[in-house]
């Protein structure tokens, strides 16, 4: 498969496509080209858009509540960053239950079309050098964690940090992996949980029609995981991964027995094997 020469895999097990490119995420994108694959523009897909982030949320809340893990949520409520907020549908659902919001968004469309529903997006790259200044800016703690750490007890106060970050589709777009985890790493307390949802190649598109994935890789996708890769890329910048999904159920994709199935089985043995073209998952930051 000569399309594979433009393809390197790493030890951890990422897959780099060698001739990504970004591209211009404007009004197109989110009008034009996002129709394109989805047969409907960003913003006329928002009823289905809440759903995935309502869906996101109670899974997050249910892994944290059946992981040894504990996850102390601030009582003013937990700082959260979402990278790449686009137009802040996911910022409404998770400000709803109680989260004190932020964006990072490069498009300037869709951050002023959030900004005007009343959320804080920072125009920009997530990798860009000013990010961290402005995310302490735009984000700073509140009056009760001020009060404690002045108070009696302030060896206890709040650890500086965010309590979530949270990024969909993202990640993935990024051209350097490293920095982008590495800052992840940074802006999260101990404790705090990454919610990701990201292609995976552990699922029956790679698995069975490899041909077809190399013919049809996303030009602006420049990595690619696996539940396995993502969970030891994670561990190498003080990361756990508590627990991963698919995101999608292809059986008409999947090859040998498995695409022989009854639906709700495939179903069933996918969400144990973490089996899917796209995944998502949550880790916590242990150190």
């Amino acid at each position: 498969m000569k399309q594979a020469e433009d393809f390197a895999i790493s030890e951890d097990g990422v897959v780099y496509y060698l001739k990504a490119r970004s591209m211009d995420y404007g009004p197109d994108y989110f009008l034009g080209e996002y129709e394109s694959q989805y047969g409907k523009s960003y913003l006329d897909d928002e009823a289905n858009l809440r759903r995935l982030a309502r869906s996101r949320l109670d899974w997050m809340e249910s892994v944290i509540v059946s992981s040894r893990h504990t996850v102390d949520w601030p009582a003013e409520g937990p700082d959260l960053l979402e990278i790449g907020s686009a137009t802040g549908f996911f910022l409404d659902e998770a400000k709803e239950r109680g989260f004190r919001t932020l964006g990072v968004e490069i498009s300037g469309f869709a951050s002023e079309f959030a900004r005007n529903r009343g959320h804080s997006v920072i125009q920009s790259s997530f990798v860009s050098a000013d990010l961290m200044r402005a995310v302490a800016e735009l984000l700073p703690p509140s009056p009760l964690s001020q009060s404690q750490a002045r108070g009696p007890g302030s060896e206890n106060q709040r650890p500086a940090g965010l309590d979530l970050i949270a990024a969909f589709y993202t990640l993935e777009h990024f051209p350097d992996q490293q920095l982008v985890f590495k800052r992840i790493s940074q802006l999260m307390k101990p404790g705090g949980i990454l919610l990701l949802a990201l292609p995976s190649y552990h699922g029956p598109l790679f698995r069975c029609g490899p041909e077809k994935w190399l013919a049809t890789h996303p030009s602006d996708h420049f990595a690619d995981y696996s539940p396995e890769s993502l969970a030891l890329t994670l561990h190498r910048y003080g990361l756990k991964l508590l627990s991963s999904r698919p995101s999608s159920f292809h059986p008409e994709r999947a090859c040998g027995w498995l695409r022989y199935m009854p639906k709700r089985w495939y179903r069933n043995w996918s969400l144990k094997h973490s089996f899917g073209d796209t995944m998502e998952a949550l880790a916590i930051r242990i150190d």
